[in-house]
Order: structure tokens, then C-alpha cells, then sequence
């Protein structure tokens, strides 16, 4: 068999798999589109967790600023080491850089305590997909994990 024809009866067992799974239902790929962030219901957490308000602010007294790409220069790239890679240096940065953003007020978009709200947006149900009420946006336990969580952090 060749390589394609294998890769074609991959994807087939997939898309089976995938059907049997959702109850027969059809799986789509299709992007998950922006909240209605007038729309938000109370967060689904355990029934022992304190009571907590995800929902996203607005109305900060920072305005939004576009981001700009910095001209091209000829410094190296910075990529970010995976975590068990770091050093004591970075790790200082990186525990500066948290307590430095505890330290900002809740409504700013930068603050500790906005970008907790986003997480608990996104993954703890409280908004549901537009055109799909029965369907809430949840990152977790789906595709979107890693790269939601990657960009995020």
C-alpha cells in the first residue's frame, strides 16, 4: 500500500472514530469564533469552589494600543526555552514579570488578575458559541489546548 493510500485510510479511521464518539454526529473543523461578551453565564466549577465571577471586563482606563512590529534587525531571535530548560536568571525574569503584574489594577488588560479572568473565560465555559447556544467554548479537553494555552502564555 502506498504512503498516500495508508494516510488516506488513516484519516478515514479518524473521521469514523471521531463520529462514533460525538453520538454519530458529524465532527467539523470549523474555527471557533469571539465570544458574545454580553452574553456570559457563571462559570462551571465544582460545587466546593468559592463563587467566582468570569466574566470579561471592559471599559479599562488604558486605551487599547495596536501592536507594531519593531523594524527588522540583525539581533538574534528570542525564543523561549521549554520550562525544565530554564535557568535561574530566566526564572528571576519570569517571577519578577508575575509579581510585577499582580501589582497592576484588576481592569488593566496586562494585570494578573485579567489575564486569570481570560483563562477562566475560555476554559471554564462561561460563554457559549455564538450561533450555537447549546455549546459553550471550553479549550480544555479539545484541540485548541495547546495552542490557546501557548499564546496565552
Amino acid at each position: 500500500m502506498s504512503t498516500r493510500a495508508a494516510s488516506c485510510v488513516v484519516a478515514r479511521i479518524g473521521s469514523f472514530l471521531a463520529r462514533l464518539r460525538r453520538g454519530g454526529r458529524g465532527a467539523i473543523a470549523a474555527p471557533i469564533q469571539a465570544p458574545d461578551l454580553g452574553n456570559c453565564n457563571p462559570p462551571d466549577l465544582p460545587t466546593t469552589a468559592p463563587d467566582t465571577n468570569c466574566c470579561l471586563t471592559s471599559g479599562s482606563s488604558i486605551g487599547i494600543i495596536d501592536f507594531v512590529l519593531p523594524p527588522a534587525s540583525s539581533a538574534p531571535l528570542r525564543v523561549r526555552p521549554a520550562t525544565h530548560l530554564v535557568d535561574a536568571e530566566y526564572l528571576a525574569k519570569y517571577e519578577r514579570a508575575v509579581a510585577l503584574m499582580k501589582q497592576l489594577p484588576g481592569d488593566d488588560p496586562r494585570s494578573f488578575e485579567q489575564q486569570w479572568r481570560v483563562h477562566c473565560a475560555y476554559c471554564d465555559g462561561v460563554y457559549d458559541q455564538v450561533g450555537f447556544p447549546d455549546l459553550e467554548i471550553q479549550v480544555h479537553n479539545c484541540w485548541l489546548f495547546f495552542p490557546w494555552h501557548r499564546s496565552l502564555v
